[in-house]
């Protein structure tokens, strides 16, 4: 199992989220807090942990983006992980995203996934989407098929400002060897620097391996 870490946001710290001071944080209950029982997190480990390991997955995403306009109406635009990479390119200044594709970090950190995007030759990461942290899950005993709830963060502070459901899909010969696994699900987030609400669902591809890795 791995090392558990002492409460929420010294998780949240050492996953690279940086914590608000106490007058900035919102007080409104619909905001999941980073503070949870040493007990609980130790369960979500535990249950985040098992037979998962760490890969990164080409990611496909088709969505809705909500925003309002000047004359203060609601604009609802189709987006796809092209779309979806492009906006988190450019809050770090790049634009040119063909060398870059988005992913789905499976189990990247103790608490979660991510979603992200990468470099297409050599997976050096570019920017953070969203994380999918203290996740609960159910499975069927044959661990085929694995559904999780989890809370969205973005890569700001300590609030959660979204949520995922996953499910995780495995699929076996006839030896019982694994011959394609999948995770698809649905987002919704807000993109809190820029006031707009993302939704859609996604669904992943192959591993990918990458030729010129660091």
């Amino acid at each position: 199992m791995k090392a558990m870490l002492p409460d929420g946001n010294t998780q949240l710290a050492n996953a690279g989220i940086p914590q608000a001071g106490a007058g900035l944080r919102p007080t409104d209950s619909r905001f999941r807090k980073l503070t949870r029982p040493v007990g609980a997190i130790a369960l979500t480990l535990s249950l985040i942990g098992g037979a998962r390991a760490e890969q990164v997955l080409l990611m496909n995403f088709k969505g809705t983006l909500t925003m309002t306009s000047p004359d203060a109406k609601l604009v609802h635009q189709p987006i796809n992980s092209d779309a979806l990479a492009s906006h988190c390119l450019q809050t770090i200044g790049i634009s040119n995203t063909g060398p870059f594709t988005l992913v789905f970090h499976q189990d990247s950190s103790d608490i979660g996934d991510t979603i992200e995007v990468v470099n297409k030759t050599n997976g050096v990461f570019a920017c953070g989407v969203l994380r999918l942290y203290f996740q609960e899950h159910f499975e069927r005993a044959d661990g085929t098929l694995s559904k999780r709830f989890a809370y969205g963060y973005n890569y700001i502070n300590g609030n959660s400002f979204g949520t995922a459901i996953l499910n995780e899909r495995t699929t076996m010969d006839k030896q019982g060897h694994t011959n394609r696994f999948v995770i698809d699900g649905s987002l919704q987030w807000y993109w809190t620097n820029a006031m707009e609400v993302w939704s859609g669902t996604f669904t992943t591809g192959a591993p990918l391996t990458f030729t010129n890795a660091p």
